[in-house]
């Protein structure tokens, strides 16, 4: 039954595969009863069948009742319930249900992700609930959750998988909504691919591939593809469904939409009515579905002119979007675009535009400007603006839109006809009818070929077209008349612009009827809009025309306008006619019809001229009466005025003459007060106004500079501010602006006396700081200051003092807070914010005030709050180094208030002389404070003078004030100057003392710039600038201190405190990191001292190579290319020691031969006894290239000549004495590794402080945080200890983690409370704890002996005695026992030695060999005889074995098991390696084994992995490029420097042109095809098609990076992110990721790669200009299996066989041969190394290789093809050695279950004492290529 349910499946029949699993539930529910767990995958079946069948609600039921058995039976957390419940959210999502289709989902991916290896579940869920998202609007989550889902699927799949193809769908969609309908073509195109060759052509899932795609290509303009492939998807919907379901209703929407832009309208609307009814019917009237079948079915109605119906349909859609979008989402804009045209169309011009415009607004901030759906949206607000008279408005809005059209679909297509016919008409009317007029015969010629010459649209254009035409003018007119009543009704509105068009065409000749027309349509116009609307102008104006038309046509004289034709004409045009009337005689009308209007005029003037007449006269008699009087009255004024100002005139004299005496006396007095009081300040004053006119002068050119500061350069350090400044004085002596030649900003904008005050106030004493300061308090912005070391926390406290508001967004109650301080204008400081900050604050941000009444008010969330102007918000940031997006960044003033090393200095300075000298401190801080009152007083004396005078109106004088205040000064400012000179020698006393003590500042301080930049290396690493600080005042407390020797004393200070510095942070340090630490703190102390030279530094630490030009290598076959290159490097350094250096070297190449051989080359003697000229940094540049091995210990050498021994032996980790210096508030973090447990120690240190039984272990993960939540709290008040493992593994509880540690108070807490905290490197862990916290690392043990010495340590004495049932399995338990353990700590060991020792770096773990132990002692207990197959299988397949991921890694485990699972180990003198060292000891007590193992070499030797000694050279080589790489990447990059060198813009430019010349252009693919087509009996052909196509992509983007690096360098393109992977590659010499996307694999550094990439172009050059290479390079393939793909291909053709028969056999060619002729079977191939061994060419086998040689050239092979069942190969006497393409080995399991980086394997011819085996051990394998 089941089988036959699948065929009906697999047919898609889906009602018979429904009817028989109906028939199998049946059965079920019979045998097993209703609710078994049997019973659940045939429900979920059956509800699946039902939903293809659209019973959802059937569908649900079943899934629902399926998924309730499954929780029953398999838990709430099961892999099947997570199916299940994605299942059931399908059926929700088909009800319409989005937001439980969402919880559902969520569900499952919840549980998906705690199931490993579930990638193809955890796809399906992500596509669903992605689905989900789209569903509820959200594109951008809709894309990113599928993009998650694609790639997954792909991985599990492959690319061709139906289920890939379901994601595909989805993501199109995605991305169509987002705008992007081009790459929507390509995912749909590739979808329908995958489904049409899954299912076939009629099944229903191409049917809806092909709805979506010819939506798209309706999108893209290409409607009659449009068409095509919906109505192909409709009929297979309808063949499937029926004609009434969901997914038919979809189709017939889209098909409705084609039509429409097929021009047919009446078919769109039955088509979308059709639709929404099934829409309507499965989701209900109010479901978001109906939302585009309304929409589209609104602008079918109003295209059929019935725009009432269409406002209400688009009504409805637009209240369904915005309930289930909201206001703003892109999903509202169709709908609002229907309702503005419906409203256009209406007259309801207003809100036509405000619909048009909110929609535009809303397709511009999703999709951008230039989209073309924003086109239709621009035509119709074009069309309102032209119909409320804004013409302009209306050609700006149709250019704007033909822009579009013309850029996406071309000039010509339909889409554009309407917006040439809207921007015909807005040139009509502005006058411009020659351009009008080919623009509106464009919009025609395009509407009739694309619709027929009947169709509405030709006919609307035709109105406009019959406007600006003479000729044809009437006919023009009447065929829009006709086409338009046809289509609309004669009466319709759109009927009447026509009606107006054909009145206006009879004019003069027939105006009978120019009057009809203009009649009709005035009356039509007036029934839709109303007799006042201004839709009625053309046709009031065209009806005034017309009458007056009648007027002026001459008539026989008896005939005047008759009444009734007056009365019927419309009461603008009679006025109209009147006024003509009266004012223009010419007019030939009738006598009586002017002689009433002259006596209508007549009438009403005569009486009112008489009246005026009567009035005129009476008022001259008053006013000749008024004037007589008026001269006798002025007679007598005249005569007392006369008398009045002699008498006033006499009096003023005696007044004046007083007061003169008055004020002289006064001014005499005033005079010598003055004159006392300025004394002595005419020379200050004539400096300072000299300067000020200086700044006068200045004024504009720095106030701009300022301004540029306080815009652009906040968040930069010192060094850019600097040069940019620069640049900007530069560029205004240019353009001869004056400024200031030497710029700073506290002179433009800055006051002494405020900054000495911040400076009191702990804001650090730097220039970069006080700009900052200078910033923050004249910037509009608010500022967010990068703050990692609480310096400007600092500030802003102590200036703000009590009032200051300080919150933290993680705090509960912190908007409420935040509300008080706005409304009571108080500042307000939120410390420690994320990179996203809380939407809450954005009005705040962006000070979006408001008035209500008299108030100004703000919006804080959902509160309205009143804003207090004096309120003021400062935001700082812990995180070193945040990216904040765009939208922060421009709201806010970002200042970085990192710590510079002036500032530092000076804070190391004041605490030094603090501790030192305290009453010196004491005093230069009470000397700040003085002074800085001082001058604030004198200021202020200077201000209030400065103002009095500024005031002063008159003689200076009189002005009393001013001279008591210059009185009341002078004294004051006497007073304060002594007190100031005091200050001021006070001062020069204190800063002597203090010079005494600053190098030990600058040297303490360059230290802490080292270990602030170690989080680079792992996000562990984090100090805080306190803890630093710490360390430096332990180092005071405990350096030595000699009496009266103050030299020796600052020489133990700088020696303590480096000591004490290295030993903390080397406790936080892996082992890894710790002589890099060493090596970082040695440069800074030599930078420190000026004793290092920049340019050796940069080239040490890249490895000694920069790609330049190498000289001519010297004949000698130790000296390999890569030295040679180094040693030519370092003759370019061109100083000291170096110049022709390379020369000399070749002369003493014997000398340096005997270096080469040395075992110790760094004391083996030099030629020329060159170790002694040199200092340790050239030692070292010469070791790593002539010994690259020996590099470490070069580094050593230059660590012990400047630091000492105790810097290269890291102190023992003690977790006692980490204890004793913690406290209760303090974090202890262990910064594990993989196998690293540090609980054995913390429970013994526990059980020693008597803390066992009250310590809290809680293991983090999912759920754990509310538990270790509860602990803490238990803990701080109980006093007990609190262990939180694995915090990594608890991300999203971390910040809750910070803010249990934040609030730790040392009063509250206990104290014996300790917080113990463990994690593996994270960078989520919480940087404030990092910085606060006491870190310790945790590694497990190293080395054979420690591994082995661990493991006997945890077997108890009483387990290992009674282990086995027999003295014979007690024996052969302690031999295998210790044998396993060897085995567990070789296999751990062999990681040390990179892919030689594994292919991939495995973590085996205790835990591996705890159950290998137990299954060991139950084989033996339980068997007569020892099971060695099983025990080997155990170990090597399954325990350790599971591991192992990689084919050859499994190979090598299990012949390594061997050695130690045999018969073999049960004798005494069986040894595990060549030297004896290593064997099982005799049988004996659990303290004789750890005797024997404690008495073993601490370091070994490569043999006893079974590795050829020169491994030991690898992993020196290793781990010494590995530390100067470390070391390197936490250096700025940069060039020039102390050294001289080239500037970084140099050495990009030079190297881009270089390489850029160096690498060719592209292959000629066209060429190439032609002259290699495809062939069946060469596949070499395809194949070199093939690789050219690969290299093209390659040499695209390198070349392309390349010239952008060049013009990158000159500011003509912005540096992004891929640029600065590219440079910062060329700089260090390092492979760009940008360019391994499109590469083949290689590890070699740039200047290799480079040289390599263009060797194969060469090979391949060739080939292609010379036919087919008779031998190819082999390493010179792009991808390699495809050639060798294509030679069995060509055999297999010629000789008839499968190509799944064949194999390769091998046969080595000698190497004294150069070039070898073309076989006829196989191919000859070179290129080949081989890792691990030689080749020796006399004896033709496989040989160990020459001492210090690490890698061999392979001769040319034969590679010959043969059948598997004739392979004359015997396999015992060769060795199959893999082919790897890099050394590195490793790369992504395919799924042929090989790695990426696997080629193929070559079977090697072995010599008779050896095996197969030895080799495994060896881990010998063949490369493609060198990492140089």
């Amino acid at each position: 039954m089941l089988k036959a349910r699948n065929a009906y499946g697999c047919f898609g029949d889906y009602e018979k595969q429904r009817d028989v699993t109906e028939r199998g539930l049946r059965m079920q529910e019979q045998l097993y009863g209703s609710d078994h767990s049997k019973l659940a995958p045939t429900l979920g079946s059956l509800g699946n069948l039902h939903g293809h069948l659209g019973n959802y609600e059937k569908q649900k039921d079943l899934l629902l009742r399926s998924l309730t058995i499954m929780e029953r039976e398999y838990g709430p957390e099961n892999r099947m319930v997570a199916i299940a419940l994605t299942n059931l959210s399908n059926a929700y999502q088909r009800l319409g249900n989005a937001p439980e289709q969402q919880r559902l989902l969520e569900r499952a991916q919840s549980i998906a992700e705690t199931l490993p290896g579930h990638q193809g579940m955890q796809a399906c869920i992500l596509t669903n609930l992605g689905n989900s998202h789209g569903l509820l609007g959200n594109a951008k989550k809709h894309k990113d959750f599928l993009e998650r889902a694609l790639a997954l699927k792909e991985q599990e799949y492959g690319p061709d998988h139906p289920e890939v193809a379901v994601t595909l769908m989805g993501l199109g969609c995605a991305y169509g909504t987002l705008g992007f309908a081009e790459t929507q073509r390509q995912f749909i195109e590739r979808a329908l691919k995958i489904k049409r060759r899954a299912f076939g052509d009629k099944h229903v899932a191409t049917a809806g591939a092909l709805v979506v795609l010819g939506t798209t290509m309706g999108v893209l303009g290409d409607v009659e593809s449009e068409k095509d492939f919906i109505s192909q998807g409709l009929a297979i919907q309808e063949e499937n469904f029926g004609s009434d379901h969901q997914e038919v209703a979809c189709a017939l929407a889209a098909l409705g939409q084609c039509h429409a832009n097929l021009g047919n309208d009446r078919t769109h609307k039955d088509l979308a009515q059709r639709a929404l009814a099934i829409e309507e019917r499965t989701f209900g009237p109010e479901h978001r579905e109906l939302i585009t079948t309304l929409v589209s079915l609104s602008e079918a109605e109003g295209s059929l002119g019935k725009a009432e119906s269409q406002q209400r349909t688009a009504d409805r859609a637009l209240a369904i979007a915005c309930r289930c979008y909201g206001k703003e989402h892109l999903e509202t804009a169709p709908a609002l675009l229907s309702l503005g045209d419906a409203c256009r169309r209406l007259g309801q011009l207003s809100l036509s535009k405000s619909h048009l415009k909110r929609a535009l607004k809303i397709q511009e901030a999703d999709l951008g400007a230039n989209h073309r759906s924003l086109a239709k949206g621009l035509v119709s607000l074009a069309l309102a603006m032209g119909q409320s008279g804004d013409f302009e408005k209306q050609k700006l809005l149709s250019e704007r839109a033909l822009e579009i059209q013309r850029r996406d679909f071309g000039a010509s297509h339909r889409f554009t006809a309407r917006t040439w016919h809207s921007l015909g008409k807005a040139n009509v009317a502005l006058g411009e009818f020659s351009l009008a007029k080919q623009q509106l015969e464009e919009a025609l010629r395009i509407q009739t070929k694309e619709y027929g010459p009947g169709h509405k649209e030709v006919g609307l254009t035709l109105v406009s077209l019959s406007e600006v035409v003479e000729k044809d003018r009437l006919e023009l007119a009447q065929r829009a008349v006709k086409i338009l009543g046809e289509a609309y009704g004669p009466d319709h509105v759109e009927c009447a612009p026509a009606l107006l068009a054909l009145g206006e065409a009879f004019g003069q000749e027939n105006i009978q009827k120019y009057q009809r027309c203009v009649k009709k349509a005035l009356k039509i116009q007036e029934r839709e809009f109303g007799p006042g609307h201004c839709l009625l102008a053309p046709a009031l104006q065209s009806s005034a025309k017309a009458f007056g038309e009648v007027l002026r046509r001459p008539k026989p004289r008896s005939k005047a306008p008759r009444v009734a034709e007056l009365l019927q004409t419309p009461r603008r045009a009679l006025i109209e006619i009147d006024l003509q009337v009266l004012i223009d005689p010419s007019l030939k009308v009738s006598r009586r019809y002017r002689c009433i209007l002259i006596l209508r005029v007549a009438k009403m003037v005569g009486p009112k001229k008489e009246a005026l007449a009567i009035a005129e006269g009476q008022l001259k008699e008053a006013e000749d009466k008024l004037s007589v009087k008026k001269a006798e009255l002025q007679a007598v004024q005249d005569n007392v005025a006369k008398l009045l100002e002699e008498f006033a005139t006499a009096k003023q004299k005696k007044d004046d003459l007083q007061q003169q005496f008055e004020v002289c006396t006064k001014r005499l007095i005033t005079a010598e007060k003055l004159i006392n009081g300025l004394g002595g300040e005419k020379s200050r004053w004539q400096a300072s106004s000299a300067t000020l006119g200086l700044q006068y002068n200045n004024l504009t050119g720095d106030v701009l500079i300022s301004s540029g500061i306080i815009a652009y350069l906040g968040c930069f350090l010192a060094k850019y501010r600097n040069e940019s400044v620069d640049s900007w004085i530069s560029l205004m002596q240019e353009n001869k602006v004056p400024s200031s030649s030497s710029f700073l900003l506290r002179s433009v904008i800055g006051e002494d006396v405020v900054i000495r005050q911040w400076v009191i106030d702990k804001l650090p004493n730097d220039q970069v700081s006080i700009d900052n300061a200078l910033i923050l308090n004249n910037s509009r912005r608010w500022p967010l200051m990068i703050d990692p070391q609480i310096q400007a926390n600092k500030w802003i406290r102590n200036s703000k003092g009590e009032k200051l508001l300080v919150l933290r967004l993680s705090q509960n109650n912190y908007a409420r807070k935040l509300e008080v301080g706005i409304s009571q204008g108080l500042p307000v400081l939120i410390e420690n914010v994320p990179e996203v900050l809380d939407p809450l604050l954005e009005p705040l941000l962006q000070k979006a005030k408001f008035k209500a009444g008299n108030m100004i008010m703000i919006r804080l969330g959902d509160s309205t709050v009143e804003y207090n102007e004096d309120f003021r918000l400062f935001i700082t940031t812990k995180l070193p180094n945040p990216h904040y997006s765009p939208e922060i960044c421009v709201q806010v003033t970002l200042l970085n208030f990192m710590v510079t090393p002036d500032g530092l200095q000076d804070q190391m300075l004041g605490i030094l002389v603090a501790k030192e000298e305290p009453e010196v401190e004491k005093k230069r801080q009470n000397l700040i404070i003085e002074s800085a009152q001082s001058k604030a007083q004198l200021k202020e004396i200077e201000d209030k003078i400065l103002e009095l005078l500024s005031n002063s109106k008159g003689n200076i004088l009189d002005d009393e004030e001013l001279i008591t205040t210059l009185a009341n000064s002078k004294v004051t400012s006497t007073r304060i100057e002594e007190r100031v000179k005091e200050q001021e020698k006070t001062q020069a006393l204190v800063q002597e003392t203090r010079e005494t003590y600053v190098p030990v500042s600058v040297r303490s301080s360059a230290m802490f710039f080292v270990i602030a930049d170690l989080c680079k290396v792992e996000p562990m690493y984090q100090y805080s600038l306190e803890w630093f600080i710490d360390i430096f005042l332990l180092a005071i407390k405990t350096a030595e201190k000699p009496e009266r020797n103050l030299q020796r004393r600052l020489t133990a200070l700088q020696n303590q405190f480096i000591k004490l510095l290295y030993e903390k942070v080397c406790d936080s340090l892996f082992a890894k990191d710790k002589l890099m630490l060493s090596l970082l703190l040695t440069f800074k102390s030599m930078e420190v001292d000026h004793e290092l030279d920049q340019a050796e530094k940069s080239l040490l630490l890249v490895g000694g190579t920069t790609g330049a030009e190498v000289r001519a290598r010297p004949q000698a076959d130790w000296l390999s290319d890569v030295s040679w290159a180094r040693l030519s490097e370092l003759e370019d350094l061109g100083k000291g020691p170096w110049p022709g250096f390379t020369e000399k070297f070749a002369q003493n190449l014997p000398g340096w031969k005997a270096v080469f051989d040395s075992d110790d080359p760094v004391h083996a003697p030099w030629p020329g006894n060159l170790q002694e000229q040199m200092t340790p940094v050239q030692r070292a540049l010469v070791l790593l290239a002539v010994r690259a091995d020996a590099t470490v210990p070069g580094l050593q050498d230059i660590i012990l000549a400047k630091l000492g021994a105790e810097f290269l032996e890291p102190p023992p980790f003690n977790l006692e004495k980490v204890y004793s210096d913690s406290n209760n508030v303090t974090p202890l973090i262990f910064v594990l590794s993989s196998g690293a447990d540090p609980m054995a120690e913390l429970n013994r240190l526990a059980m020693k402080n008597n803390m066992f039984e009250t310590k809290a272990a809680v293991s983090l993960g999912q759920g754990q945080g509310p538990k270790a939540e509860f602990a803490i709290n238990e803990g701080k008040t109980g006093g007990n200890w609190v262990i939180l493992q694995n915090c990594h593994l608890a991300v999203s509880w971390m910040p809750v983690l910070e803010k249990l540690v934040e609030e730790l108070d040392p009063d509250v807490v206990a104290d014996t409370f300790r917080l113990w905290l463990s994690a593996m490197p994270s960078p989520h862990f919480p940087v404030s704890v990092l910085q606060n916290g006491m870190k310790m690392t945790v590694e497990p043990p190293k080395g054979l002996k420690s591994n082995l010495l661990r493991a006997y340590l945890s077997f108890e004495e009483e387990w290992f005695d009674s282990a086995g049932n027999s003295d014979a399995s007690r024996k052969a338990f302690r031999k295998m026992l210790f044998g396993l353990c060897f085995f567990h700590a070789l296999i751990q060991e062999r990681c040390n030695y990179g892919p030689l020792g594994w292919n991939i770096p495995y973590q085996f773990s205790e835990p591996d060999r705890q159950i290998c132990v137990s299954q060991l002692k139950m084989f033996l207990e339980e068997n007569q005889t020892i099971p060695y197959a099983a025990l080997r299988y155990t170990a090597s397949e399954a325990n350790y074995g599971g591991r192992v991921t990689d084919a050859h890694d499994r190979i090598t485990i299990t012949n390594l098991v061997t050695d130690y699972y045999c018969e073999d180990i049960l004798k005494d003198g069986y040894k595990f390696s060549e030297s004896g060292t290593y064997y099982a000891p005799k049988h004996q007590p659990l303290s004789g084994y750890l005797e024997y193992i404690r008495a073993l070499p601490i370091n070994q030797m490569p043999e006893a992995f079974g590795l050829h000694a020169n491994a030991n050279l690898s992993a020196a080589i290793k781990e010494g490029l590995g530390v100067l790489s470390t070391a390197n990447s936490m250096l700025p990059k940069g060039g020039g420097g102390d050294g001289g060198g080239k500037t970084t813009d140099q050495v990009l430019t030079e190297l881009s042109s270089k390489f850029l010349h160096d690498i060719r252009v592209p292959f000629d693919t066209e060429w190439l095809v032609a002259t290699y087509p495809t062939d069946y009996n060469e596949s070499m052909n395809t194949v070199v098609n093939q690789e050219a196509l690969r290299f093209n992509k390659l040499l695209i983007r390198v070349r392309a990076s390349l010239v952008d690096i060049g013009k990158a360098v000159k500011g003509l393109v912005i540096m992004g992110p891929d640029l600065e992977d590219v440079a910062n590659g060329i700089l260090l010499n390092k492979q760009p990721a940008f360019w391994q996307k499109n590469s083949y694999p290689s590890l070699k550094p740039m200047s290799s790669y480079v040289a390599d990439l263009v060797a194969r172009m060469n090979f391949f050059t060739d080939w292609m200009e010379n036919g087919h290479p008779a031998n190819y390079w082999l390493s010179g393939f792009f991808f390699t299996q495809s050639f060798l793909t294509g030679q069995l291909q060509n055999f297999a053709r010629k000789k008839k066989f499968p190509i799944d028969t064949l194999i390769w056999t091998f046969h080595f060619l000698k190497r004294e041969i150069a070039s070898h002729p073309k076989p006829e079977e196989g191919c000859i191939v070179y290129g080949l190394f081989m890792d691990g061994a030689r080749w020796c060419n006399d004896k033709q086998v496989i040989q160990d290789s020459l001492p210090k040689v690490l890698f061999s050239e392979i001769p040319h092979m034969h590679w010959i093809p043969c059948e598997k069942d004739k392979d004359p190969t015997d396999m015992s006497k060769v060795y199959p050695s893999p082919i790897y393409k890099t050394s590195e080995r490793k790369g992504v399991l395919s799924t042929t279950g090989h790695s990426t980086n696997f080629v193929c394997t070559i079977k090697i011819p072995i010599a008779p004492e050896h095996s197969a085996k030895f080799w495994i051990k060896r881990g010998v394998a063949c490369l493609c290529q060198l990492d140089d």
